[in-house]
């Protein structure tokens, strides 16, 4: 298999990446209204920290810690912003 093959895969398996990441968002859209409902919080600090625990619990070489970290802390960051905008909370 050549160097072309191998990109390939990449750009599918960031195809997925993506669908997910949008797939996710629609279900924060759908946890900001639940939230809203029975008068919650916006921000679960404590589930965020979970969540954080939970995929580095799960992550295997060759990604570093810190890898994991950023990019999660990206997506906490991207869901926080989502329910900040669905709520025109500040």
């Amino acid at each position: 298999m050549n160097l072309e093959y191998w990109r390939s895969e990449i750009d599918e398996i960031d195809a997925e990446i993506l669908r997910l990441l949008q797939s996710r968002a629609l279900v924060v859209e759908k946890i900001v209204r639940i939230k809203a409902g029975a008068g919650l919080p916006l921000i679960d600090e404590r589930r965020e920290r979970a969540i954080l625990r939970s995929v580095l619990s799960r992550r295997k070489e060759p990604l570093s810690i810190e890898a994991v970290e950023c990019v999660f802390g990206c997506i906490i960051r991207e869901s926080r912003r989502i329910q900040i905008e669905a709520t025109g909370a500040e």
